[in-house]
């Protein structure tokens, strides 16, 4: 079943509390569906509310007597005493709408007889075919009552009032009291703008990627030059230092590799024959230092968006974070690192982290990779 139909489906259901309000969505349904007698099976939701509404309003099950059609047409202003017929008419007389309630009941009794709604998962649209002009601008006007901005299309002999905001539609299904309805749009946009948020992310993180890896690549070129020409001894403590971090982290932005700069493991031995910051001393003023294997079990492979996301709770932690798979080594920080990994589910990794918040750095990405 089509959004709209379960929308439909709804409504077809729902009676508006008042005598009065049934009567304004009765004189919807005649009027954007012409003689009700005359619809055909094919829209069986229009005729089981039509059934309804006559049989809560008048008592009756068949409306097919001339006495029966008479209390119809003329509960909805729209019996002719001089002829004794009914005078249908687009446009409903607009004593029958004044209040809040009845014009609730004519919008859905619009939207039953003509309407229809996009699967929101794909766009949001929100239209009611009108069989004139002044239909059309009857409908429009009683919607926008609401606060909302509905608008008419032409469409080959037809008039259309639409609505397009995703916001808009759910408050027009609010005004229609489709509340399940409303619930499931509301479940979809969620999830449409978590979606595309993190697409954002996504696609940010790739642009900044790109950059770095540019300007790595370049500072790189460089470095390898001065090596084998003048050597790195040749510059002075602090360019050689960084010379030698950016050799180490071909990867990390500048900003990133500053903060390794500051950082007293790199800046000399620990005394006990063992460079700081490779994870390879433990004692006392080393720094911290936490190792783990962890088994991934996650519900896909480690592709962009999982990897972007591990790479954002790894961020929130001062620590300094390494994964290790298969010889490779690559800080759990970078995504380019990350990605050049190509992780698989079930694979093994080993995780260390070396800082003041290690332990909550190594627990918070076991989680994630074990959710």
């Amino acid at each position: 079943m089509s959004f709209s139909s379960e929308v439909k489906a709804e409504l077809a259901k729902h009676l508006g509390k008042s005598m009065h309000c049934r009567i304004a969505e009765l004189a919807a349904l005649i009027a954007f569906a012409g003689n009700i007698q005359e619809i055909q099976s094919e829209n069986p939701l229009l005729q089981e509310k039509y059934r309804l509404l006559i049989k809560q309003l008048f008592g009756l099950e068949e409306a097919e007597s001339a006495a029966a059609q008479k209390r119809i047409f003329s509960s909805v202003k729209m019996w002719e005493e001089e002829t004794g017929r009914a005078a249908l008419t687009d446009t409903v007389n607009g004593i029958l709408m004044q209040q809040t309630c009845c014009r609730r009941a004519f919008i859905r009794g619009a939207f039953l007889a003509g309407g229809s709604i996009s699967d929101p998962r794909k766009s949001y649209h929100f239209e009611i075919v009108c069989r004139s002009e002044a239909q059309a601008m009857q409908l429009r006007d009683i919607i926008n009552s609401f606060e909302m901005d509905a608008k008419i299309v032409p469409r080959k002999k037809y008039q259309v009032v639409y609505l397009k905001e995703g916001a808009q539609i759910v408050d027009i299904l609010n005004v229609m009291e489709a509340h399940v309805a409303l619930m499931n749009l509301e479940n979809v946009r969620i999830l449409k703008e978590m979606r595309n948020s993190v697409n954002r992310k996504v696609n940010c993180e790739t642009a900044n990627i790109s950059k770095t890896v540019n300007a790595a690549v370049k500072q790189l070129a460089d470095i390898a030059y001065i090596r084998e020409t003048a050597g790195l001894s040749s510059l002075s403590d602090n360019l050689r230092a960084a010379a030698e971090l950016r050799l180490e982290y071909p990867d990390a932005p500048l900003a990133e590799l500053g903060g390794y700069l500051d950082r007293p493991e790199n800046q000399g031995d620990c005394g006990c024959g063992e460079r700081r910051g490779q994870g390879t001393c433990g004692r006392k003023g080393c720094g911290r230092y936490m190792k783990k294997e962890v088994r991934i079990n996650m519900e896909t492979n480690l592709e962009a968006r999982p990897i972007a996301t591990m790479v954002q709770v790894a961020s929130r932690y001062e620590s300094m974070i390494y994964l290790e798979t298969e010889g490779k080594r690559v800080n759990v920080k970078s995504m380019m690192g990350m990605m050049s990994l190509a992780l698989m589910n079930g694979e093994t990794v080993t995780l260390d982290a070396e800082g003041a918040d290690e332990e909550a750095a190594i627990r918070a990405l076991e989680e994630f990779l074990t959710e």
